[in-house]
């Protein structure tokens, strides 16, 4: 398995993704950064759980996700993610088409563990992503907007709400360390904390699962 080595920090969910993004590359820039590329990338992610909700409970993750471009590995990646947010570990596989559950657990070597999974969760995602360099140090910064579907794939609304408003998403930010010192990565996130609603200690399919049931879904 990866390890992954991360910040995660709080965004509101009605903050405007181009100040925040304005804020992130001053912040940058001011430090030494530099910004090697940006790109927005779309996905579609659907979590997988026990009807017991075992991978909530345990705080790990079995997910799907979608929508690459042509040259990637695959049409579908399928993740593993094991650890608390500042220990996590990651095993993924690529696939050219859409497995069943039970291809799932077996593709990852989950058998043993997760043999009754289902969906539990849907989101389309929008994901702004800059990658930038100090030294020999590279971090990708990551803005992520996940907007909630029903088991049809339609967006849930909230009760008397304007049509096109999302009842249940989620953003947050995250700085990752893909190369270098990590001292380099605790020392910009520190500075990125000051532009955020505080660092977040859960991953995104706990968050999830708290809107829904919060919501009444689950």
């Amino acid at each position: 398995m990866k390890r992954e080595i991360e910040h995660k920090f709080k965004i509101g969910i009605t903050e405007d993704s181009g100040e925040i993004l304005t804020r992130l590359k001053k912040i940058v820039i001011e430090n030494g950064w530099s910004i090697l590329n940006e790109k927005e990338v779309s996905r579609t992610f659907v979590y997988y759980d026990t009807p017991s909700q075992k991978c909530y409970k345990n705080g790990e993750i079995i997910r799907r996700v979608e929508g690459f471009e042509k040259d990637a590995k695959g049409k579908f990646r399928y993740d593993f993610k094991t650890g608390s947010i500042d220990n996590r570990y990651e095993s993924s596989i690529w696939m050219d088409h859409e497995l069943t559950p039970e291809e799932i657990v077996k593709g990852l070597t989950l058998s043993d563990r997760y043999s009754d999974i289902i969906e539990s969760a849907r989101a389309n995602t929008k994901h702004n992503k800059m990658l930038i360099s100090k030294n020999e140090t590279r971090v990708e910064i990551t803005l992520d907007e996940f907007k909630l579907l029903d088991r049809h794939k339609k967006p849930l609304l909230k009760v008397g709400s304007p049509k096109g408003h999302y009842l249940m998403g989620l953003r947050d930010l995250e700085l990752e360390l893909k190369a270098g010192d990590i001292s380099d990565l605790d020392e910009l996130a520190l500075k990125v904390e000051s532009i955020t609603a505080g660092r977040s200690s859960k991953q995104k399919y706990s968050q999830i699962i708290e809107i829904l049931r919060a919501n009444g879904i689950l």
